[in-house]
Parts: structure tokens; sequence; C-alpha cells
């Protein structure tokens, strides 16, 4: 990459002294062709000279004032870039003389071939070069990141006050208490059971006590929510009927329970007596308009 920047310099430098040495005009190629645009545009300017320093340069209702000696203008063209504008030309081309006079001196062909009178020298390649008893340069050490948020304020030094924050700045002004629990902006910190300073709610010595209390209240609310109730059914006579308790038997009396009977599935025959011939197998065609009993009856039937 160095050779590449060195041979393009090298090559430029002599390209632009050599095209500058094969022009004849006093200025730079690309100031001359500025200049000509000026020319051009300071056709529809009318100069006049007040008889002292100055020139007024009129365009219908539009005046501007030049001073050739200075080489001012109002519109600060010519001031700012050095290179006369059309209202300056127009009061240059009153006086009779020519615009190119007036052009800054570092535009000129002298100038430049100064600028570019050094050049630089041709260089060997690397297969040239001579080895050293020397160190081996190393690359500079690249800073790993850092952990965790970077820092947004300047290191000060101590006459300074040295770095510090916000949170810093608090605890700086808080005296050191070191009893008491502190945030880190240096507030006392205060439990928001008891309302004492030092801890918080989990080291909160009282913190047993107080749910131990608030426990018994609730149960006590509670009884008392319940008693009311049911004070109020017993006055509007809509308690809750009880139920039914089996009391133990006499002495001598033997409690049994009842005999559970089987399901069975009545006989077809029985059935079609029972009910007259409302059902038969001929008028239940179809196995979805039989009864289940007659399914059932049906399958037992068949060997």
């Amino acid at each position: 990459m160095f050779q590449e920047l060195h041979f393009k310099l090298m090559t430029r430098i002599r390209q632009n002294r050599e095209k500058m040495l094969a022009t004849e005009c006093t200025i730079c190629p690309n100031i001359k062709l500025k200049l000509d645009k000026a020319v051009t545009a300071s056709r529809n300017w009318q100069a006049s000279w007040d008889g002292d320093r100055t020139y007024m340069v009129r365009q219908g209702t539009r005046s501007i004032t030049v001073n050739l000696d200075r080489k001012t203008c109002d519109c600060r063209h010519w001031d700012l870039t050095g290179i006369p504008c059309p209202h300056a030309v127009s009061a240059i081309h009153d006086r009779r003389h020519q615009p190119i006079d007036y052009v800054s001196k570092y535009y000129s062909k002298d100038m430049y071939l100064k600028a570019y009178s050094q050049s630089i020298s041709a260089l060997r390649g690397e297969e040239f070069w001579e080895f050293t008893s020397a160190c081996e340069l190393l690359p500079p050490e690249m800073p790993t990141a850092l952990r965790g948020r970077p820092k947004r304020l300047r290191r000060r030094e101590e006459w300074e006050g040295g770095t510090q924050n916000k949170s810093q700045a608090n605890m700086s002004q808080v005296p050191d208490v070191p009893d008491l629990q502190k945030y880190r902006g240096g507030k006392v910190m205060h439990c928001s059971l008891c309302k004492k300073p030092g801890h918080k709610k989990t080291t909160c010595p009282t913190r047993h006590d107080q749910q131990r209390n608030a426990q018994q209240g609730n149960d006590a609310q509670a009884e008392n929510t319940y008693d009311q109730n049911t004070r109020v059914n017993k006055q509007s006579g809509t308690c809750r009927p009880k139920l039914p308790v089996r009391r133990p038997a006499a002495p001598g009396v033997v409690i049994k329970d009842p005999i559970p009977t089987p399901k069975t599935t009545p006989d077809l025959n029985d059935v079609l007596k029972k009910n007259k011939g409302k059902v038969s197998e001929t008028s239940c065609t179809k196995r979805k308009d039989r009864p289940y009993w007659m399914t059932n009856c049906l399958r037992k039937k068949k060997p």
C-alpha cells in the first residue's frame, strides 16, 4: 500500500508541473475559465466612477459599489475567492484595465510552479531493503472492550475535584453512618412496616409479630362475619335445614341394609304379553326403531 501511494504522488507532481509549463497564460487554467465566465456576465452591468476610489455598478434598479484599490465588492465574491466578480470586471473595463491583473497572486503560474517544484525521489523495492539488528517493530496493542456500561464522564484530576457521579456527590454530602443502610443516592433507608430507618421490610425485627397480629385480626373478622350472618338468618327464618343424623339403634335391634335387587333383562314373550302386542318383531324392522330390551332379547334367542 505504501509503495502504491508513493508511485501515485510521484507521478501526479511530475504531470502537474509539466502541464503548467506547457501553458502560456499567467494564471492557472481553471481560474482562467472562471474569470471568462465573469467577463461574459459583466456585459449586463454598467459601471460609473465617483471620481475618488469606488465605482457604482448598476443593472436596472440594482446598484453595487466596487473598490478596485482594496479589491472589494458588496457581493463579497471577490473578497472570498480572490477572483473578480462580474461587478468588479465591469468596473475594471471602465478603467481600461485587464481583469487578469486583478486576480490574486496565489492563482498565478509562478506560485503554482513553486508548489510543485519539489519532486519525490524514486525508491527501490522490498527485495533491496537492508536488514538491521534492531528489535522488530510490532503493531500497537489494541485495547480490549471493558465489561459493563461505558463511562461518559471525563476522568478529572485531583485539583479539579476528582471524578464523581451524582450518586457519589450526594453520598459525600450525607454524613457517614455505618450502622444505617443507604440507597445508592445516599438516602437513608426506611422500613415500610415499622417506618424506622436503617433496614428494609425483609429484615425488619417486628415482621413476624406484625404478620401474626394481622392473621389473628383476619380470623377474628371472619368469625364476626359468620356470627352476623347466622344471626340474620335466624331472625329472618331462612336458616339452612339441618342434615338428618343417624342415631344409634336400641339394644337388641339389628339394622340390616336393604338387599339390592339384580337388574335383569325382561323376556321378549313376557313383554309382548304385557304390552298386548303393541311392540312386535315385525313392527320394528329397523334396528334403530327397536327398543333396547328387544335388541337384548333377540340377541339371546340366536343359537
